[in-house]
Formats: C-alpha cells, structure tokens, sequence
C-alpha cells in the first residue's frame, strides 16, 4: 500500500470515528486574532501607567487568557481584576428590553462557572499558579461584588457586562480608580448585534458619558471596531 493510499485510509478512519470533545480549547479565528491586537494596543496605551487591569464581565474565560499573556509580557506585571457572577445574567431591566425567549437563550451562561473559566485557562496553557498568582477573582453580582475590589488605582478597565445596570454600576464605581490617561474599553457599543442583543448596554455607556460631557473623547479601533476612552487629566 503506497502512502497516499495509507494517508487516505487514516484520515477517512479518523473522520469516521466520533469527536472527543476537549473542554474549551480555544479555536483560532480571525475575529480572535483582531481582538487580540485590539487589546495589544490598548495596553500600550497605559504602559507607562501604573495600576491594575480590570476586566468586568469573563464570560467563557478567554479574555483571560488573552490578558494574562499579554501583561506577562510588561514589566510592570500588573493584578488583574476578574469580576463575573460566574452563574449567569441577574434580573433584566426596563432598559434592557428583553423578552421570554432572549431570555431562554441567556441561560447557557449559567454554565460559565469559575471551574469552566479555569478549565478554559488551562486549555489555554495558563498553569493553575499562574492564574492563582496573577488573578484576583470576585465572584458575585454587580453591585455587590464590587464591595471586593481594594480601590487601588486602575489603569485599564474592560466591560463587557451585556446588560444596562452591572454596566451603569461599574462605569459609576470604577470611573473614581481609573487614572488620568488610563483607558476604559467597552465591548457592546454601535454593534449591530450588540444593539440588537443588549440594548441596555449602549443606553448606560451613553447615560455615562453624557453625564460627563465625555462623547467626544469616544474613540474607534480601526482593528477590531470596538470603541473606548481615555480618561482625560480632569473627568
């Protein structure tokens, strides 16, 4: 048997065998990689700034994964803040919009509790020291988990909370920490989908920065298209 015809033999034998699901082994994607930059560069933004990072809303974990490996490789070494009910949304508001059925769909976020979000991690590469050294989890709903944070200075915030009230809560509670220059990064803003999806989200990024005069300090990622702000000397 020549190896072409070997060759072929494996692969249809493969395929015909059923998939052995891996837990969360992250798949690589273009939307991913752009993501990746998009948090590169905002980084760098703050690399002269002293202060933790803080991501609000970690979903499956693999904004995590992204963070942890990019700050290894400052020499600041910043805490990372990880901030998630890690089971699932709270109550909707008015703002929110939302109806029976969206909300049947939001379940499967219940799943994304902190022994997935490290299994993720793990997939990833990231060793159980590493996390545990490196990342300060609080575990809860918005507002109340916020009563865990050690209001230390904050040099780059990430939302990604989904929905009007943990983001109006963590925009409001977070705003006094961030440092003059330090960058506030929102994921579900002037997003078809997002739109569509978390309506509320953009009603409270919006409510924010109008109550600030801060509209005009918005800027786009041409990467990645998600928006963010760098807060100015005086907010």
């Amino acid at each position: 048997m020549s190896i072409t015809t070997r060759l072929k033999a494996g692969v249809k034998a493969a395929l015909g065998r059923p998939a052995v699901p891996i837990h969360n082994l992250p798949s690589i994607s273009q939307a991913g990689t752009l993501r990746t930059v998009y948090f590169h560069e905002c980084l760098k933004k703050v690399a002269h700034l002293d202060g933790s990072l803080v991501e609000c809303g970690v979903g499956q974990g693999y904004g995590l994964c992204t963070w942890l490996t990019l700050t290894a490789l400052e020499p600041k070494q910043r805490v990372i803040w990880a901030f998630d009910s890690f089971e699932g949304f709270p109550k909707f508001a008015k703002e929110d919009e939302t109806s029976a059925v969206r909300e049947a769909g939001y379940a499967q976020y219940k799943q994304f509790d902190l022994l997935y979000v490290f299994n993720t991690m793990k997939s990833f590469g990231l060793s159980p020291a590493e996390i545990n050294r490196r990342i300060s989890f609080a575990k809860g709903f918005i507002p109340q988990s916020l009563n865990l944070y050690d209001k230390s200075p904050v040099a780059l915030l990430h939302l990604d909370l989904d929905i009007f009230e943990p983001y109006r809560d963590a925009l409001d509670f977070f705003w006094e920490f961030v440092v003059p220059g330090g960058v506030v990064m929102f994921d579900e803003y002037n997003k078809a989908l997002d739109i569509f999806k978390f309506p509320g989200a953009q009603k409270a990024i919006n409510d924010f920065l109008d109550a600030r005069n801060l509209r005009g300090a918005l800027r786009k990622d041409t990467t990645y298209g998600n928006v963010y702000i760098q807060k100015p000397d005086i907010a």
